[in-house]
């Protein structure tokens, strides 16, 4: 919803529209994803988002670190 607010474009639309779905990708990429305990599960979401997370922005703790 925020894509579609952002690039005015109605929010089924955002994966169709170009600008949309580019924003869509960047947002994306800027996103951390943090697991808060061992059975956050990590696993199933890594596989389910394969090609679209990236390692580096999935974090299993509590603090980060800077």
């Amino acid at each position: 919803r925020a894509v579609s607010d952002t690039c005015k474009v109605p929010a089924y639309l955002a994966f169709a529209a170009p600008n949309a779905s580019a924003e869509l990708r960047r947002r994306r990429r800027q996103t951390l994803y943090i697991g808060l305990s061992d059975g956050a599960r990590i696993d199933v979401l890594r596989r389910a988002n394969a090609g679209t997370l990236l390692n580096d922005q999935i974090v299993l703790a509590a603090h980060i670190d800077h």
